[in-house]
């Protein structure tokens, strides 16, 4: 080998150590396997949003049977299971999104599903797009706000910024779609906060039972059955105002519906309430329950604009409503959309725009 060729070498390896240092930033990996699948992060978006192939056993039913209930439970749960527990360290914050969502048809039959993630940060922050492919279960996409753990524009590749919790990214959700077509999305509601007690059922939190129902169901009418076999609570901690969820479940027939959880007086329970639903934003759907909750403007424009075009709309013109009823930053903490995305059911792909930036249209497709 000549001096040129040993020159010619050397410079490639070079550059591909450099290349790789991109995505170096350190982590707390318990298994080769996740580093190798840290080091895959790929920055699609200047530092707001990234991709991640997700390569690893997120062992969901374990999740389920240590009864996961709320935040602090969910991060003793990770903290133990999932990382190294002398090194890991994190918190996330208060889950208060805004959001608004809708189903409908394009003028060729296709399914698709629009939501905005409204949610007020400090600073530009990164999401994740997580693509998971479960033994047993249906591969996914789903959209992570990694600025609920702390991660800023930039942070997730800049080289130094500890990336371990990229571990818990398929539970960091706030929607998403599988191989089948059902989407899913969870949107913050008023008031108080989802507890039930079914000694016979495993407990269950928002962010696992997004899981669950990608994972896990073909359509919309399996993800309500699988639902009713848990206990569902809403996070509350004493630090935070009492709140719920609800979601907004669709799939690839164009089956629709929000699932609440509504309060029984007499016996102080809670039950299962789905209700027949093509939009939502932050406010109860069921009868008797339309006055709790806010962004009653937002759901008025999405009503209207539903109901002058009966339901169909081109992904263009899908995205054109998610802009008019997205947010600026305010001091709310349920302002401020982060992302718009439109995902097509039929085809299985996703338009994504971030930060409130209309003319860079973000496109990706769930492969199997």
């Amino acid at each position: 080998m000549n001096f040129l060729q040993k020159f010619l070498i050397f410079s490639v390896l070079l550059f591909a150590m450099a290349a790789n240092a991109q995505n170096s930033n350190p982590a707390c990996a318990l298994k080769k396997a996740q580093a190798e699948m840290f080091s895959g992060l790929k920055n699609v978006d200047e530092g707001l949003l990234y991709e991640l192939d997700y390569q690893y056993d997120y062992d969901l039913y374990r999740l389920i049977e240590n009864d996961v209930t709320s935040v602090s439970s969910f991060i003793k749960y990770a903290v133990t299971k999932m990382m190294n527990p002398l090194k890991a360290v994190f918190h996330i914050k208060s889950l208060l999104p805004a959001c608004s969502a809708f189903q409908a048809v394009t003028p060729n039959g296709d399914i698709i599903y629009a939501r905005n993630f409204d949610f007020t940060f400090s600073e530009p922050s990164a999401s994740v797009l997580v693509k998971t492919q479960p033994e047993n279960g249906y591969a996914s996409i789903s959209m992570a706000p990694f600025s609920l753990v702390g991660k800023k524009q930039g942070d997730l590749d800049d080289g130094k910024s500890d990336n371990s919790l990229l571990i818990v990214a398929p539970y960091l959700l706030m929607d998403g779609m599988n191989e089948k077509g059902l989407a899913i999305s969870v949107l913050y509601l008023d008031g108080e906060g989802t507890e039930q007690y079914d000694p016979d059922k495993h407990d269950i939190m928002t962010l696992s039972a997004m899981r669950i129902m990608l994972d896990k169901a073909a359509d919309t009418d399996e993800a309500l059955a699988l639902m009713q076999q848990y206990n569902m609570f809403a996070d509350k901690t004493k630090s935070e105002i009492p709140h719920s969820y609800h979601f907004l479940i669709s799939d690839a027939k164009g089956h629709s519906v929000v699932l609440e959880y509504i309060h029984n007086e007499s016996d102080k329970s809670w039950t299962m309430s789905p209700i027949e639903a093509k939009y939502v934003t932050n406010a109860y759907l069921n009868e008797g329950w339309q006055h709790i909750g806010h962004g009653y403007d937002r759901y008025e424009k999405v009503r209207d604009a539903y109901e002058a075009k009966n339901g169909v709309f081109t992904e263009e013109e899908a995205m054109q409503l998610l802009k008019e009823v997205s947010q600026t930053a305010t001091a709310e903490k349920t302002s401020n959309t982060q992302w718009s995305a439109v995902y097509n059911l039929t085809k299985k792909t996703v338009k994504i725009c971030m930060a409130r930036d209309y003319d860079k249209v973000l496109e990706f497709e769930l492969t199997k």
